[in-house]
């Protein structure tokens, strides 16, 4: 057997492991081929045209037969049922190909192309195409959507009889083609996602093919042209499945995974959207953390505080205590503040205000500052036409408290007064609704707010709803009352769905929502989450008025279901209304198990458990309160991007039984991961007297929480690409990104002088390069020898694998990295999860598992080894590589020479940077006598501590430190390839002004490794300092604070370059950077122009030093002068004219020159990629 490597894999695959691949004797396949017998079994097929063009093309894959994978018993398959047993030659066939992806992933993780799992093997007969095939049917079309958008390279192998020509082509229309001639046996691995592969034979072929896949759990977007026209035709059939009727939709054959993203991602209702909202909840005033806290099952139940009333007057350790006038209940949950309130906020007198229910005063507090989250504020809420609903408990517990008569009055505490007061205060003139079903109260609220915000028939929807409800603990007597019940837990806790379940504990909170119509263009980002639908109904007749109906339960699910326009297999999970009752919490399971996942229905055993969850074990029965905290609850922590658990669930109730009952549901007593970045989740609400409201809410998980897959920061996407290099090139360069004359290399091994590289062959220009003492090197390519002009990879220190750049001016960072000193084998974060893939793969789809680690053998390199660098240029593709040149392959040539001399040997010199002169290079001597040791003699100009570090060659990317940050005692020492994202690593001492201090560094090699050591003493005091040292440190500094998208904890300090101060400053995505600058880094002595917004372009004045004011600062891309751009550098500069500051301005840079040993004195504030 042959194999192929296409798009230069030898650069890629740093590994020669590929020589273990066997060798098939032709013979061999002659005799054991079972073609014919796959043939007689009539498991040949067409393939739709559409799908025919992922695999070898319309003649390649004229029919297709289904091989499967080889198991050890049987053959599973994911595109039939066929269980056939095939012949020995393709068993033996398919197995190898599980071998060979074992062998490769590691190596494809290194190369950043990860591979997870194989497809089926497929067995194609080329062969000139009678018809287009059969049509494409959603079935079919899903079943290959989900392989050709996971698939990253496909295995050929070519079966015969005869040979065949394999035409390999990028999806560039520009690229050239490439013919592989493929003769029986002959094996090719290409690349699936980033080529178009055609198989053709002018006789009989056969080939088989399978797909290396890397499978993510989030959905994968498709790449090649066949996956997007299969994604175009598959979201042009879930949009006709959306627009048809229940009925239509009952006759097409839409697959489950089609029918759960149409309903996700296709709103055809009108959906109302959460915008804001405001809360107080039992340890917290904050929504959004009320909310995440529930993901970890929090107990807010505690003892009833004093504030409220002493409770111990009214309690007794016993069920019977009501019989005593007393209750068995001594817990609940509450909030803090009840008794403050702004009264002038709103206009109210103090009078009024002692007398008015605590709820009516935060339903005010609340509901303006939800409203004013919104962006609503007093003058534009006057007479508009927005709606307020409330939910209001009945004012009995107001009524029983203590309270000055007076003062209250009729509109103290009475139920209907709430909304009617909130409308007042702010001038409201839309729908103003008070309602009071108990435990219904807040959804029946919600369902009267969305009709009103809805377009239905003649009337005009209101512009905004504020829903608000509330249940606040005032007096022990309602304890009593629900004692002699039996609705309050004598155990202080409400165990719901728990088979020791004796009641509820009641709960604080207060609660408003602002309510829109969703889905508007433009306000998605300000929409938290959305209600999709909801019902109400009543339980009618039953066996006491109190007992919830099932059937009444499941008629509501469904009819909530019906507004939604959705499957019962849709919805992830429900909130439930349950309130500790045994047989009550048996039966909301049951009707829930039984609406959302019925029996019969179809592709119910393939959907996800249906999760049942409950708040009320966390913050207790808030009654009339309690939908408008679930709506919080579920819409916010989907953020978290996980189910809520259910707290205080040890033994589950024994009247719930869902295994006995065949249902797909669960009750979870810990949180669970989202399957999906949205979710649907039923809310349950009813009440004593047998109101029913059921809501089904909406939320997606924010962008940056649901990432499955490594997160690559824009703008550098691009380093990641499909291909780095084609051979047959295609297009062309511009003409202002081609050389002149040539190409220069340049790097830390000549210090960054450019020297010509030799032409090798067309497109291919090479130079050697000698390993120092470092047994590393940077370089980059400069056209024509132009530093401006620089040819860089795509990330810092890139490899062979990092796609070429430029070219621009660039900084040294942004350099290829030769590294011969030993490695470890790979680290485990580049090796694919394979404990998440066997979850998410099953039938054909078989894990990878790595035979082993790669090694790195070949890349170990000692001080004196050459390398041989090689630029490649074939139309617009450049790709740069290098190998290492065998000892036997050194020969002293001319040029060798010439090459070797311009090095000045491979020992560099080494210089201090110390902070005695800012860190300017200061050159040390080689000991005459012994030249692996260099000194040198320093004049410290100040008392007080002193840090240097050591450079190589003067060169910033080469820092000698210590293996600490800081270090106060000599010794060991490490070079390390610094940049400007890590710290440097310093020596300090303390000294006096005039104190000499004598510095030895010493570097040799020693049993083939590299050892160098620091020590300094010392040497004499009181010597006369140099008047330029000095001034260096009488200088008054300046420190520049940035705001790029916030305004930084950190100040930069500028530099005095002789005539002016000066900082670097790189912009970042946003184009845009504002800055202050502070007087000896006080914060007090600012300095700041006297307009927003301020530059050189435009008349304004510097002021200060003084303190700062808001608003004012100078504004780096303000201006269309600035030409600013991602990526652009500029010099900041503060001019003096004595030593008092004059003015402000700055200048574009077009070369990096100084910016490398600004960055290293701390002058340059870049924007850096992520290293590759």
């Amino acid at each position: 057997m042959d194999t192929e490597w296409t798009e230069g894999s030898r650069s890629r695959l740093h590994s020669n492991r590929f020589k273990l691949f066997p060798q098939v004797e032709e013979e061999y396949l002659d005799s054991v081929l079972d073609i014919s017998a796959v043939d007689e079994q009539g498991r040949f097929v067409s393939i739709p045209a559409a799908i025919v063009e992922g695999l070898l093309g319309k003649e390649g894959s004229c029919r297709v037969a289904d091989v499967g994978v080889t198991t050890e018993n049987a053959l599973v398959s994911v595109f039939t049922e066929s269980f056939v047993r095939d012949g020995a030659a393709l068993r033996y066939f398919d197995a190898e190909f599980s071998r060979y992806a074992n062998l490769l992933s590691a190596h494809l993780a290194v190369a950043k192309m990860p591979v997870t799992s194989r497809s089926s093997s497929l067995l194609h007969e080329a062969a000139k195409p009678k018809s287009e095939g059969p049509t494409l049917t959603e079935e079919v079309c899903s079943k290959w959507l989900k392989v050709i958008s996971s698939h990253r390279l496909i295995c050929i192998w070519c079966l015969g009889p005869e040979s065949g020509t394999l035409e390999l082509k990028p999806w560039d229309a520009d690229a050239e083609s490439m013919q592989v001639t493929l003769r029986p046996g002959r094996l090719v691995i290409a690349r699936a996602d980033a080529l178009h592969h055609r198989f053709s034979s002018v006789g009989c072929a056969y080939c088989l093919t399978c797909f290396l896949n890397n499978i993510v759990a989030a959905e994968q977007e498709p790449v090649s042209p066949c996956g997007l026209a299969l994604q175009e035709w598959a979201k042009e059939r879930m949009s006709r499945y959306k627009q048809s009727t229940v009925q239509e939709q009952r006759y097409m054959e839409m697959p489950r995974e089609w029918e759960e993203k149409a309903n996700r991602n296709l709103v055809n209702t009108q959906r109302i959207a959460l915008r804001t909202a405001c809360v107080k909840q039992p340890g917290t005033e904050d929504a959004l953390g009320f909310a995440l806290a529930m993901n970890a099952g929090p107990d807010f139940a505690l003892s009833v505080p004093m504030m409220r009333w002493e409770h111990e007057t009214v309690y007794e350790d016993d069920v019977q205590a009501w019989q005593n006038g007393k209750t068995c209940c001594m817990h609940g949950t509450f909030i803090d503040g009840v008794e403050l309130f702004d009264c002038t906020a709103f206009r109210i007198s103090r009078a009024e205000a002692s007398g008015m229910d605590p709820g009516h005063r935060l339903t005010l507090e609340t509901g303006y500052e939800a409203l004013v989250k919104d962006g609503y504020r007093a003058n534009t809420l006057m007479n508009s036409r927005g709606g307020v609903y409330v939910a209001n408990p009945p004012p009995m517990e107001w009524n029983m408290t203590p309270k000055d008569i007076a003062a209250g009055g009729v509109c103290g505490g009475g139920g209907s007064i709430a909304c009617g007061r909130f409308s007042f205060v702010h001038g409201l003139k839309g729908p103003c609704i008070s309602v009071d079903v108990e435990g219904a109260s807040s959804l029946v609220t919600v369902n009267y707010a969305c009709a009103n915000l809805s377009n239905t028939g003649g009337w005009e929807p209101i512009p905004f709803a504020l829903c608000n409800s509330w249940n606040l603990q005032l007096n022990p007597a309602p304890y009593i009352h629900l004692s002699s019940c039996g609705l309050l837990s004598p155990k202080g806790r409400t165990f719901t769905f728990d088979a020791s379940a004796s009641g509820y504990i009641r709960g604080d909170c207060v609660t408003s929502l602002v309510l829109k119509a969703g889905n508007v263009e433009g306000e998605e980002v300000n929409e938290l989450g959305y209600l999709a639908g909801s019902a109400t109904n009543q339980s009618g007749r039953r066996s006491h008025l109190a007992a919830p109906d099932c059937l009444a339960l499941q008629e509501v699910v469904h009819e909530a279901l019906r507004q939604t326009q959705i499957t019962p297999l849709d919805v992830d999970a429900v909130e439930s209304c349950a309130d500790g009752k045994i047989l009550d919490d048996s039966l909301e399971a049951t009707a829930f198990a039984r609406a959302f996942r019925p029996q019969g229905t179809l592709n119910v055993d393939d959907a996800a458990p249906l999760d049942i969850i409950s708040a009320k074990s966390s913050a207790g029965n808030q009654l009339e309160a309690m939908g408008m905290s679930q709506i919080i609850k579920v819409i916010l922590g989907s953020r978290a991007a996980a189910l809520h658990p259910t707290p205080h669930l040890r033994i589950m109730n024994p009247h719930i039984d869902l295994e006995m009952c065949e249902r797909n549901a669960i009750i979870s007593s810990e949180s669970l991961d989202f399957r999906l970045p949205s979710t649907f989740t039923g809310i349950l609400n009813r009440s004593m007297a047998g109101t029913n409201c059921h809501a089904i809410v909406f939320a997606k998980v924010p962008s940056e929480v649901y990432r499955p897959r490594k997160a690559i920061l824009a703008p550098y996407k691009e380093a990641v690409q499909p291909i780095l290099f084609w051979p047959k090139g295609g297009g062309g360069l511009p003409d202002e990104m081609q050389p002149r004359m040539g190409y220069n290399i340049m790097g830390t091994f000549n210090r960054w002088r450019p020297q010509p590289m030799e032409v090798e062959a067309p497109g291919v220009y090479g130079a050697t390069i000698i390993l120092s003492e470092n047994r590393w090197e940077r370089f980059q390519i400069a056209l024509d020898g132009d530093s401006t002009r620089v040819l860089h990879p795509m990330l810092p220190e890139g490899d062979k694998c990092c796609p070429v750049a430029g070219p621009e001016a660039a900084l040294q960072i942004l350099s290829w990295h030769i590294d011969g000193r030993p490695k470890d084998a790979v680290q485990a974060e580049d090796m694919p999860d394979t404990s998440q893939q066997k979850q998410l793969t099953s039938g054909a789809w078989t894990v990878i598992v790595p035979d082993e680690m790669p090694t790195f053998e070949d890349t170990v390199a000692m001080a004196g080894d050459r390398f041989r660098v090689r630029l490649h240029v074939q139309g617009r593709w450049r790709m740069v590589d290098w190998e290492k040149l065998p000892k036997a392959e050194d020969e002293d040539t001319p040029a060798d020479r010439a090459f070797r001399a311009s090095l000045e040997g491979l020992i560099g010199t080494y210089q201090v940077a110390g902070s005695w002169n800012m860190f300017d290079c200061q050159a040390m001597k080689p000991d005459p006598a012994q030249r692996h040791l260099h000194r040198v003699e320093v004049t410290i100009p100040v008392n007080g501590d002193h840090q240097f570090h050591i450079l190589r060659n003067e060169d910033r990317s080469q820092v000698i430190g210590p293996e600490s940050l800081i270090s106060r005692v000599g010794g060991r020492a490490l070079l390390r390839a610094w940049d400007q994202r890590s710290k440097l690593h310093s020596w300090a001492f303390r000294a006096s002004a005039g104190d000499v201090f004598r510095i030895e560094f010493e570097r040799q090699a020693e049993a083939g490794e590299d050892k160098m050591k620091v020590n300094w003493e010392c040497t004499s005091t009181n010597a006369t300092v140099p008047e330029d040292l000095a001034l260096l440190h009488v200088r008054r500094k300046y420190m520049v604070r940035l705001c790029f998208d916030s305004w930084s904890d950190h100040s930069y300090k500028m530099a005095w370059q002789g005539t002016y101060f000066h900082l670097f400053v790189e912009l970042n995505d946003l184009a845009k950077v504002s800055f202050v600058i502070y007087e000896d880094g006080q914060t007090s002595r600012c300095l700041f122009p006297s307009v927003k917004d301020a530059n050189p372009y435009e008349g304004h004045e510097l002021q200060g030093p003084g303190p700062a004011t808001d608003g004012l600062f100078w504004t780096i891309g303000a201006h269309d002068k600035d030409k600013a751009s991602v990526g652009n550098r500029y010099e900041l500069r503060l001019h003096l004219e004595g030593n008092v500051p004059m003015s402000v301005d700055w200048a574009l840079l077009k070369s990096t020159k100084g910016l490398e040993d600004a960055a290293a004195k701390g002058n340059f504030v870049a924007w850096l990629p992520a290293s590759a």
